[in-house]
């Protein structure tokens, strides 16, 4: 008797997010309604990926505090207007870029502002918004986003949204609008480039110090 051969094995399927559950979807749907417990809640639910996102699209030096207001303010006001509740996901995504880019432009202002004020204006007095921030998260830490900020922004993001937002990579797929393979790609990419920036910024920042201890030459005494 001749054996029947074994089906084969179908290849593994990309991982992806899963649909909001039932009990989302009704949240989702008494926050349309008005409740603002239901809206409450979901912001509550969604904010800590949406700072990630904001952390990586905002200029540098943008107050994260204020732009994840700005989005929850205009979460509230537009949520009504939300078709589909299992698209708030991509929803949100599109506020919180929209903030992001917004806060771009007014930096840009900003800058042109005091660029253009004369000797002893107040706009050259004005404090600087990442002072509190770099006290706030060290020295380290603001070292680690500088050098983020030189990433392109498609790898910053996903490395945002995956280790600092905690992500899987389905979830982080749904909000930087790309598969999960991609977005493997792209982390596997950003950690090499931000190893990469680090080791650079060092290698920059010890230069700078062995000028400062230097001893000057004879030569560069008399000059």
């Amino acid at each position: 008797m001749t054996a029947r051969p074994e089906p084969l094995a179908s290849a593994p399927s990309e991982p992806q997010a899963a649909a909001p559950a039932a009990a989302e979807l009704a949240s989702i749907d008494r926050a349309r309604g008005g409740c603002t417990v239901a809206q409450a809640a979901l912001w509550s639910q969604h904010r800590g990926w949406v700072a990630g996102l904001l952390l990586a699209h905002a200029p540098r030096g943008a107050d994260l505090e204020d732009l994840l207001q700005e989005v929850a303010l205009r979460f509230v006001r537009a949520i009504d207007t939300l078709e589909r509740p299992d698209c708030l996901v991509s929803w949100l995504r599109r506020i919180a870029l929209h903030s992001a880019r917004s806060a771009g432009r007014r930096a840009s202002l900003v800058a042109r502002i005091r660029l253009d004020a004369a000797p002893g204006d107040a706009a050259e007095q004005w404090p600087d918004p990442r002072a509190d921030a770099r006290r706030a998260q060290g020295e380290e830490l603001d070292e680690v986003l500088a050098a983020m900020r030189r990433l392109p922004v498609a790898l910053r993001e996903v490395l945002v949204l995956r280790c600092m937002n905690g992500l899987t990579p389905a979830d982080v797929a749904l909000r930087a609008g790309c598969t999960a393979g991609a977005v493997e790609s792209r982390l596997a990419r950003a950690r090499r480039a931000l190893r990469a920036e680090l080791r650079r910024r060092a290698g920059r920042t010890a230069d700078r110090d062995r000028d400062l201890t230097r001893t000057p030459s004879a030569e560069e005494i008399r000059r």
